[in-house]
C-alpha cells in the first residue's frame, strides 16, 4: 500500500490530517472551524430554544417531588437540584467565555470544550461583582437596550431591548448568589462527577451525623490521604433559593443568546466578528 493511501486528507481542502486514520471523512484544523463558524448562529438559536431549559425544567419537577416524597427520597431529589444548579451555571459560564472569545474561536468550540473547575466559578462570580452590567453587555459584544442598532422591525427591536434589560437586571441579581454560587460551583469540581457515592448519614465515617435535611457526597482526595465529605442543605427554603437561581441563569443564557444572535447576521458569524453588529434580515 502506498504511503499516500495511509495519510488522512481533508475532505475540504485536501491537506493531510494527521493523527486520525482515513476510514471516515476528517476536515483539517481551519476548515473544521470554518464549518464551526457556520453552524455558530444555528447552534446558538437551538440552545436557546431548547437546551437552556433543560436545568430549569428538571430542578423544577424534583422541587415539585419533594411534596410527596419519604425522607430519604426527599435528599435524593435535593441533591438533583443541586446538580442541575451546577449544570445551569457551568452552561451560562460556557456562553460568556464563548462569546467573549468570539474573536480568537468559534462559539461551538468554546462552548462544548468548556470544563468547570474550582478557579473558573470563582474567577467568574468575583467579575460579576467587579464589572457592572453595561461592561458585561460590551464584553460580550452587546449594546445598551437603548443602542440597540438601526433597521430592526419594530417587535424585533422589542423584543431585543427586552432581553437586554432583563439580561442587565439578572446580572445584578447573580451578585447576591456570591456565595451560594461559589459553594456549589465548588463542590462540583470535586463532587458533581464519576467516582463520588451520596451518603444520607454520616456518622459511620465523620464522627458526626447529618442533620435531617442535610445529604453529604464523598469523595476520594488521594493527595491528602482522606476523604472529602461535603454536606448540603436540602430543605425546601434552600431548594426553592437553588431553583430561583437556576431560574436567573436560565433567563440570563436565554436572553444573552437571543439579543446576540439577533443582532449579529450570518456574515459576521462566518467572519469571525471582525466588525460591530448588524442585525440579521428579518
Amino acid at each position: 500500500m502506498s504511503e499516500r493511501a495511509l495519510v488522512a486528507r481533508c475532505a475540504v481542502c485536501g491537506e493531510a490530517v494527521a493523527g486520525v486514520d482515513d476510514s471516515r471523512a476528517v476536515r483539517c484544523g481551519p476548515c473544521f472551524d470554518a464549518y464551526l463558524r457556520s453552524i455558530d448562529a444555528a447552534f446558538l438559536e437551538h440552545y436557546a430554544e431548547f437546551g437552556v431549559r433543560a436545568r430549569q425544567v428538571v430542578a423544577e419537577t424534583c422541587l415539585r417531588a419533594l411534596v410527596v416524597a419519604n425522607a430519604g427520597d426527599r435528599k435524593l431529589l435535593g441533591l438533583q437540584v443541586y446538580e442541575q444548579f451546577v449544570g445551569a451555571a457551568s452552561d451560562l459560564i460556557a456562553l460568556v467565555t464563548a462569546l467573549r472569545a468570539r474573536r480568537t474561536a468559534p462559539i461551538t468550540r468554546t462552548f462544548l470544550d468548556f470544563r468547570l473547575d474550582e478557579a473558573r466559578a470563582r474567577q467568574f462570580f468575583a467579575e460579576i461583582a467587579a464589572l457592572s452590567g453595561v461592561e458585561w453587555l460590551a464584553a460580550l459584544g452587546l449594546p445598551l437596550p437603548e443602542a440597540t442598532p438601526a433597521g430592526l422591525p419594530r417587535r424585533v427591536e422589542r423584543d431585543v431591548r427586552r432581553s437586554l434589560h432583563e439580561a442587565l437586571g439578572d446580572l445584578q441579581r447573580l451578585q447576591g448568589l456570591r456565595d451560594l454560587g461559589e459553594r456549589a460551583l465548588v463542590l462540583a469540581a470535586d463532587h458533581f462527577r464519576a467516582g463520588t457515592v451520596l451518603a444520607g448519614r454520616t456518622h459511620w465515617l465523620a464522627g458526626r451525623e447529618l442533620d435531617a435535611v442535610q445529604v453529604a457526597s464523598i469523595a476520594m482526595d488521594a493527595r491528602r490521604g482522606r476523604l472529602d465529605i461535603a454536606a448540603l442543605r436540602v430543605d425546601e427554603e434552600r431548594l426553592a433559593q437553588v431553583v430561583d437561581a437556576i431560574d436567573v441563569m436560565t433567563r440570563l443564557a436565554r436572553n444573552l443568546t437571543y439579543a446576540f444572535v439577533t443582532l449579529y447576521d450570518d456574515p459576521a458569524f462566518r467572519d469571525g466578528f471582525a466588525a460591530a453588529a448588524t442585525a440579521r434580515p428579518a
